[in-house]
């Protein structure tokens, strides 16, 4: 498979953050990765669809601000928090240092991960995720955060793509468990 389909959102699938987009109408990039589900600046989950119809959305449209099926004002997407969720918070702070490259020894309660090039981090959290969802039929059995793992995706999967961003935050928090 190509690479970019596997680990970054379709332009006609795209996420955003309703306060980002309340400040000004822009997208940006963090938001494309497969693995990113939340806006690390509001602490919020990343919108993949219409509030209203369902839709999911395209870069344009989010720049718009306004869905192209029933015309309703994106940024107007109350949003839902991941205040307090520091393991999934943490989660996707070693993502977006992983994609930026950065030393991930230097992020806050990260002392303890393995000294690897961020990249082999990236990677093995990808692949750590993608068996996680070929698993679900084990998650019961598994310890704290996987327990309640299934309760957050609502229908088996094989492909990160099609999950949403809360999903998708779950998923994470659960692989960088094992990391």
């Amino acid at each position: 498979t190509n690479l970019a389909q596997v680990h970054l959102r379709f332009t006609l699938s795209a996420q955003y953050c309703p306060l980002c987009l309340k400040t000004a109408a822009y997208h940006h990039l963090i938001w494309t990765p497969v693995s990113a589900a939340i806006c690390l600046e509001h602490d919020c989950l990343l919108v993949n669809q219409c509030s209203w119809c369902k839709k999911r959305l395209s870069i344009q449209e989010i720049v718009r601000r306004q869905c192209s099926g029933c015309q309703v004002d994106l940024s107007a997407v109350e949003p839902i928090s991941a205040e307090g969720d520091q393991l999934g918070i943490q989660s996707q702070q070693l993502i977006k240092a992983c994609l930026s490259g950065a030393d991930v020894t230097g992020l806050p309660g990260m002392g303890s991960l393995p000294s690897r090039h961020p990249a082999v981090l990236y990677h093995f959290l990808g692949n750590l995720s993608r068996r996680l969802l070929n698993c679900g039929k084990d998650w019961p059995s598994l310890h704290t955060p996987l327990n309640g793992l299934a309760d957050h995706i609502a229908a088996p999967t094989r492909h990160l793509q099609t999950l949403t961003p809360e999903e998708g935050f779950h998923l994470q928090k659960a692989a960088f468990t094992g990391i």
